[in-house]
């Protein structure tokens, strides 16, 4: 009787903590592990520790400089990667070329000034981003004025103008634009003022002060409207609209309350038909200078035919680039996402030397090294934008950015790995992955960041997304984040080569699974 309580007891506490490890997200190992040893495993395991130390200490070197994507060291890389795929015998992805090119720009202020002079004299001089704003992509052309006069107006809710006659132009006059009272004056991104700037350009408006009492909030949050960042494609054309700034209450305040501000209001009262322009107690000297700056890059594609369904396809993708050097101190970038770069290289000498063998998947693979991941996932964007192969024939994407560390949690169980993703779009690729991993692995999957409401948001944040965003069903692995994420310290004697050669192994046996499975990777209804 007392065994059959001992071991009711102890059954007992086992299930409390599967179910206790189940609800924290975690997926955790059997006691002991015996992998299924067929010829996906014996193709996984001919991945070496050595191809890998040799291949990312030199991709992490110093030779390359950080790798960061506009720089000659980025394209230097790139023609690595691709000069290693010739030598391996691995069909180029794009036609005849291993590359595919990415076009993209730079836009920055060259000059910009906003002050207030007397004669040469500089009374008050407005600094950008916090007494005034100007948009890099809305300036239309160079501006270098002085002005005296404006003429204000009221905008109302949807951004549009509150124009009191239909007849009103301005004949070259410059404009305050006005939120209303009723203007949502929430936090968040700037209001798009388009239409209220072309109506205004239409009236003959020569220059347009938007007034936002909520500019400073605004600039903070909406990171994506601010900053000389490199942006895909060629740069907007702005037709139609007149320079113009955004400024913010404090500084209209002080600009625009003048001592002839009573004659403005007099005019309204007394001569509704006719506009009340207002001179400034002290002219304002406004200079624009936009500059643009054309680059291109490389994205780098292997491809792997199929057999029996050859127009079907899995993508496996990292992003080659990191961050440019300081001085003297170089961002090797060997976690991020040399370990990821590199990893593909490994999984493409064992697809090759599969091939060899008689061993071909039967949908096609394309490995890609999507370049501009730390510029804003340029790489990926571009590539679905101009896909080489057609995304309605993309099954799924499997994305890796950083799997050769060990985070401080997981020290004493160095056998994980972060997912994400997976079960967002098709849970059958949830299911497969699980799988994969308990014939081969044995993994503790952590999906902790896999949490719609996680802070991190890291299912937005690497090229895997760009993907998810077209219904492609996306799943995206990584080691977790580190002291040395973003330093000069990511190098390669921090990497855990034996969990990193691991990992690479089960990358291998679920693209392989994905490639030669027959279910259907069945989406979620919306």
């Amino acid at each position: 009787m007392f065994r059959v309580v001992l071991h009711l007891l102890l059954m007992f506490l086992w299930l409390q903590g599967v179910c206790a490890q189940y609800i924290s997200g975690i997926t955790s190992k059997a006691g002991h592990f015996i992998p299924i040893k067929d010829s996906l495993y014996e193709m996984a395991a001919s991945i070496p520790i050595h191809f890998l130390k040799d291949h990312l200490e030199y991709f992490a070197s110093d030779s390359f400089n950080g790798r960061a994507f506009h720089y000659r060291e980025n394209q230097l890389a790139t023609e690595y990667i691709a000069s290693e795929l010739k030598n391996m015998g691995v069909l180029p992805g794009n036609g005849n070329s291993y590359f595919q090119k990415i076009e993209y720009h730079r836009i920055f202020w060259d000059k910009i000034q906003f002050k207030q002079e007397k004669g040469r004299k500089v009374v008050k001089q407005f600094f950008h981003k916090r007494d005034f704003y100007c948009s890099y992509d809305e300036v239309t052309h160079a501006l270098d004025t002085i002005i005296s006069d404006v003429v204000r107006v009221e905008s109302i809710p949807d951004s549009s103008v509150h124009l009191r006659l239909e007849s009103e132009a301005f004949d070259g006059q410059a404009v305050v634009l006005e939120s209303s009272s009723s203007h949502p004056s929430s936090e968040g991104r700037i209001p798009n003022y388009t239409e209220a700037l072309k109506e205004l350009g239409k009236r003959g408006a020569s220059f347009v002060f938007i007034v936002d009492p909520n500019l400073s909030d605004r600039v903070y949050s909406d990171n994506s409207h601010i900053g000389n960042t490199l942006r895909m494609g060629t740069p907007p054309v702005s037709v139609g609209i007149p320079n113009h700034i955004y400024v913010s209450q404090k500084t209209a305040s002080k600009i625009f309350t003048s001592t002839t501000k009573k004659r403005h209001w007099l005019i309204a009262l007394f001569c509704p038909n006719k506009l009340a322009g207002m001179r400034l107690d002290i002219p304002l000297h406004i200079r624009q200078k936009r500059e643009v700056l054309r680059y291109s890059g490389n994205n780098v594609l292997a491809f792997f035919p199929g057999t029996r369904v050859a127009d079907s396809l899995v993508v496996l993708t990292a992003h080659p680039d990191h961050l440019h050097n300081l001085g003297d101190r170089i961002y090797n970038g060997a976690d991020d996402n040399g370990s990821g770069s590199m990893a593909l290289l490994a999984i493409a000498q064992a697809l090759k030397e599969a091939e060899k063998k008689g061993l071909r998947p039967e949908r096609s693979i394309l490995l890609m090294w999507t370049n501009g991941e730390e510029a804003g996932l340029l790489g990926s964007k571009y590539y679905v934008a101009h896909p080489v192969y057609p995304l309605n024939n993309t099954i799924a994407e499997i994305n890796v950015d950083m799997i050769g560390r060990v985070v401080d949690a997981y020290k004493q169980d160095s056998q994980y790995i972060f997912v994400i993703g997976s079960d967002r779009i098709s849970p059958t690729l949830h299911t497969i992955n699980e799988e994969v991993n308990r014939k081969y692995c044995n993994f503790t999957l952590d999906y902790r960041y896999n949490a719609t409401d996680d802070p991190n948001r890291y299912y937005f944040r690497s090229d895997h997304y760009n993907f998810a965003e077209r219904g492609i069903p996306s799943i995206f692995f990584f080691n977790g984040v580190h002291s040395d994420y973003h330093r000069p310290t990511d190098t390669t004697d921090k990497i855990e080569w034996v969990v990193y050669r691991n990992r690479v192994r089960y990358l291998f046996c679920l693209l392989w699974t994905l490639a030669n499975e027959r279910r259907p990777l069945l989406k979620i209804k919306k």
